[in-house]
């Protein structure tokens, strides 16, 4: 088979390519030191010793060597100057045998390897690791880049790796063919190919593609019986699924050439076995995936249901407010009166002064007269309040409006908890008899299993009104296995996102089997020693405390305040400089830019565009046209949506934007267009103008809500954000040199931290890679929690969040001796970490975080089950124990840190004009989404983040431009603090309005239905 392409045309030259060194980087590369200067004397002529600078340059800042007709002009010129030689060398004299010998001389001097076999088996056994999860051929060739970078073995050519990298796929797939070939049989054929002919109730194949997001009791209905259908078919193909072992990546990899092809493609694929798999891994994907919506929808009707009991609960208990005030009162002065009339006659009774036949008279008289002048509603009033003190503790009025939903709670759910498959050995088994009653009788109390109730359930249950009890059952039923699914007590046996959370790392088994492998290949070596690793930390955290204090009590800290009371407070940072009016003043006369415009010109300095490949058939036209890629990520990226970009664009329809949108845009694509101009805008000068924190790099991620218009189980009613609509949160994450390098979507009631964790995952796999700089990222309070500071520790990133009220935070010791009774510190800590239970889960922490690493599972999935399983679980308490720690040790930095507070708040900042950039973007249709999937909206998103990157992009090229045209010093000071406080990210007028011509030709006056945004001005 063909090696795959990997990379362009163009990136591949680049790879092969000798290094391009900066100004900066020649210095550093070509000095010469004291043990580079004692080889150097022993090479006899000027050739060896140029070649040998040469050569120890380039493979500092590649890994590699290369052939001296790849060496610069520039660098040559450089290390003659170095090497003090005043006449140019001709290098055509470097023989073979002094390369040699200087090669093993830089290995050696640097610790290296040079490339064997050995090391070629090497890289083979670690693309099949990434090959197994079924990454993209490019992520799979860095990740071995990578790999070698970490191993220090000089890095291969290009066509090296491609092979390793081809032969990985091509193993991998042919593995799993004869897996098909020899598992498969007649009847699961036969069960395959009926999608394509006998669908259940004459549904359409192309309709089987599709999941109603809608959570009507028709749309549930269908949707179950759909759901019905591919379980059958999934039970009947298990032994062939079970064969193959497919990882999730994988069984969407086949799967996802299904979604891509008509049933005619399908039909016409001439090998049985490949048009069997893809099937099978489509059925397999399908099943999950309903499953999944089935229990979302579930979720969000109870949810929905159990919200409007409340409500209705609390305006029964207003309105009867004044009732209860009136009640109140009478008794109160019932009780009054009863209590003075019983001391009257205490005292009568007791009078010996009197006859006992006359104290026994007046006694009777007064208790009559109190009988005869008392309220007559007091009884009445003594069993309304009897009533709502019971009602009160059984909430009889939340009940009431659940009993009578049953009917349409059962409709609704009733088949879609008919048809979802439990895991039996992951799940309460109470409720399992429960659900298995229902499904198979329900129609009466007399065997139905209780075991799941709670005494005040079955107190509602069985009550003395035996009418409807069965309904009362069914409801609560519902409500318990709502909680029981969020609690992780039932879960799912085929399932994406709701099975058991063993599940979701790399298998036991495997972990105990190959734990070496994996933990070097997620980068985890320096954590293997829990105890070293933990030590070393706690240490530091030690030294902190006495630094801190030390400063504090020397006054050398004017920033920290100490109250009386011990508390402290520490002064934020004062705003920077704000020179974001300058920029925008600067084109006061200069007309719109096109947004078309601006993706054209982007184009052709980044290439972004060769990142849409087409996922088709044999025979399709796979020739990319880059205007109909541009038209529909303006289509999507603004929300106007094809149809209205159809009326706004000359000479391109509706269905050649939906027909890109289908066979190009793909997540994957978007991902690594944007990836592209990300890249090219961190290889500017311009932008690291203001990069002076000694290499560290410094992000920040942020959530904006945004309106979903469409039926969503994705989308969440929260009236704080959306009013009387429903909705969804947008993270997006923003670099210091102002580039969005990702972006992700979440439900509103989502916490930001873990999914926040999983957008830094996504960009140490491609852009910033480990050990590369120092990393900060910094959030507001809701992107942080404790387990997340752990997390992010063993991504080599040190969390930097803004947290709300800092000084209420609780501070932790790792020794006795800095906790606050045992210290004189100003700033002390009240408890120690439990470093026995961080020490006795580390094996399971370092097998969680490769799992995340290594792509097995989600930080946002993972740390969203182990801290909802149950009161959570011990792993789980241990890695929040480890945060702690981290936790504290930031705090005190940010303590101690003017710099450090000053930059959170700048990188914030930042993040938070990038929102602002985003809302001016997404434009169309009143900002309101128009895509109810999480794949679709995700792909909204990646185009809207696509546009915001061109646009930044754009501004740094006409800044670099301008700065240069400039005279004045601080004219130039003006622009480059205008950079520095975050106002390049969206200064551009842009022309948003009119029609839109991918050809190059003017516009013309808009006419049709688009929104009236002559030139947006997205200054911020």
């Amino acid at each position: 088979m063909p090696n795959l392409k990997i990379l362009s045309t163009a990136r591949k030259r680049t790879f092969n390519d000798a290094p391009k060194l900066s100004s900066n980087a020649r210095h550093c590369y070509f000095l010469i030191d004291a043990d580079t200067r004692k080889v150097i004397n022993t090479l006899r002529t000027d050739i060896n010793k140029v070649g040998f600078l040469m050569q120890r340059a380039y493979f500092q800042a590649k890994g590699r060597f290369f052939d001296e007709s790849l060496f610069k002009h520039k660098d040559l010129r450089f290390a003659e100057k170095a090497l003090g030689l005043k006449k140019p060398v001709d290098l055509a004299g470097y023989s073979m045998k002094s390369k040699t010998q200087h090669k093993n001389l830089i290995l050696e001097s640097f610790k290296w390897k040079a490339f064997r076999n050995r090391d070629h088996e090497d890289l083979a056994a670690h693309a099949l690791l990434h090959v197994d999860k079924r990454k993209s051929s490019e992520d799979v060739l860095f990740a071995l880049l990578d790999f070698c970078w970490a191993s220090k073995v000089e890095i291969p050519s290009y066509d090296q790796f491609s092979n390793i990298v081809s032969d990985s796929f091509n193993q991998y797939e042919n593995t799993i063919l004869k897996r098909t070939k020899a598992r498969l049989d007649e009847k699961m054929t036969d069960a395959l190919l009926s999608l394509l002919s006998n669908t259940k109730n004459s549904v359409r194949f192309g309709d089987l593609k599709k999941i109603d997001q809608a959570h009507t009791q028709r749309a549930l209905k269908k949707n179950a019986e759909i759901l019905a259908y591919f379980r059958d078919i999934f039970f009947v193909i298990e032994p062939l699924l079970k064969e193959l072992a497919l990882t999730e990546e994988g069984t969407k990899y086949f799967a996802d050439w299904v979604y891509k092809s008509s049933t005619r493609q399908i039909t016409q694929l001439q090998n049985p076995i490949k048009q069997c798999l893809y099937l099978a891994a489509f059925v397999q994907d399908q099943f999950y995936l309903r499953q999944d919506y089935a229990v979302d929808a579930f979720l969000k009707v109870i949810r929905s249901t159990v919200n409007s009991a409340k409500g209705y609960d609390r305006k029964q208990k207003e309105s009867m407010e004044k009732e209860e005030q009136l009640s109140s009162k009478s008794v109160l002065d019932s009780a009054k009166s009863s209590k003075q009339i019983l001391k009257l006659a205490l005292n009568i009774s007791q009078d010996h002064s009197i006859t006992y036949s006359q104290r026994n008279e007046q006694v009777i008289n007064l208790i009559e007269s109190y009988f005869e002048a008392e309220n007559p509603e007091l009884n009445e009033h003594f069993s309304k309040m009897d009533a709502r003190l019971t009602n009160s503790q059984l909430k009889y009025s939340f009940y009431e409006y659940l009993f009578n939903s049953h009917l349409s709670l059962q409709r609704t759910l009733g088949p879609l908890l008919s048809v979802l498959v439990f895991d039996k050995n992951n799940s309460d088994s109470s409720l399992l008899e429960a659900i298995n009653y229902y499904a198979v009788d329900g129609q009466s109390m007399s065997n139905a299993p209780v075991d799941f109730l709670k005494e005040k359930d079955r107190t509602i249950v069985f009550s003395d009104e035996q009418t409807a009890v069965i309904s009362r059952y069914k409801t609560l039923l519902f409500i318990h296995i709502d909680a029981a699914i969020r609690e992780k007590r039932l879960t799912l046996e085929h399932s994406y996102r709701f099975r058991a959370n063993k599940h979701y790392l790399i298998p036991s088994d495997v972990w105990e089997r190959d734990k070496l492998q994996f933990i070097s290949a997620a980068k985890l070596e320096k954590y293997w020693d829990g105890k070293v690793t933990l030590h070393n930390m706690g240490r530091s955290l030690t030294q902190t405390y006495q630094r801190v204090n030390k400063g504090i009590t020397a006054k050398q800290n004017p920033f920290v305040h100490i109250k009386k009371t011990g508390e402290w407070r520490v002064r934020g940072p004062d705003a920077d400089y704000d020179a974001s009016k300058y920029i925008p003043g600067m084109l006061n006369n200069q007309k719109s830019t096109l947004l078309y415009e601006i993706l054209s010109e982007v184009d052709s300095y980044t290439g972004f565009s060769e990142a849409f490949t087409h996922r088709s058939n044999k025979g399709a036209n796979k020739e990319i046209n880059k205007k109909l890629i541009n038209a529909t990520i303006m289509s999507l990226g603004t929300n106007l949506g094809h149809n209205d970009m159809d009326k706004a664009a000359r000479n391109i329809s509706e269905k050649q934007l939906r027909d890109t949108e289908k066979l190009w845009l793909s997540n994957d694509n978007l991902e690594k267009a944007n990836k592209s101009i990300v890249q090219f805008i961190q290889s500017l000068p311009l932008p690291t103008i203001f990069n002076d924190k000694n290499g560290t790099l410094h992000t920040s991620s942020d959530g904006k809500k945004v309106v979903v218009a469409v039926n969503s189980l994705l989308a969440n009613y929260s009236y704080k954000y959306y009013g009387k609509e429903q909705g969804v949160s947008v993270n997006s994450f923003l670099d210091e040199k102002q580039s969005f390098f990702h972006v992700n979507v979440l439900t509103a009631s989502d916490r930001e931290a873990p999914h926040m964790m999983d957008g830094i995952v996504s960009a140490k796999h491609s852009l910033f890679r480990e050990g590369e700089s120092n990393h900060l990222h910094s959030t507001d309070t809701h992107g942080y929690t404790e387990a997340i500071f752990a997390g992010l520790h063993f991504l080599d990133v040190a969390f930097a969040p803004r947290i709300k009220n800092v000084h209420r935070q609780t501070l932790y010791a790792y020794e006795a001796k800095s906790l606050k009774k045992n210290s004189n510190y100003l700033i002390a800590p009240k408890n120690s970490i439990n470093r026995k239970l961080i020490l006795s889960h580390w094996d399971d922490i370092l097998h969680l975080m490769a799992s995340i690493k290594l792509g097995y599972c989600s930080a946002s999935q993972v740390f969203k089950m182990l801290s909802s399983t149950g009161r959570s679980s011990k792993l789980y308490i241990a890695i929040k124990e480890l945060g702690k720690l981290l936790k504290s040790h930031f705090i005190l930095n940010y303590i101690e840190s003017e710099e450090l507070r000053r930059s959170i708040q700048k990188q914030l900042n930042r993040v938070e004009l990038g929102q602002k950039l985003s809302g001016a973007v997404f434009f169309g249709r009143k900002g309101q989404l128009h895509a109810g999937t999480d794949n679709q909206i995700q792909k909204v998103m990646a185009c809207t983040t696509l546009l915001k990157n061109t646009i930044i992009l754009w501004n740094y090229l006409f800044l670099s431009d301008y700065y240069h045209g400039l005279n004045g010093k601080e004219e130039r000071k003006m622009v480059l603090d205008s950079i520095a406080s975050g106002s390049v990210i969206a200064w551009k007028h842009l022309n948003m309005h009119g029609v839109y011509d991918f050809d190059g030709k003017p516009p013309k006056s808009f006419k049709a239905t688009l929104v009236q945004m002559q030139n947006i001005n997205v200054n911020v």
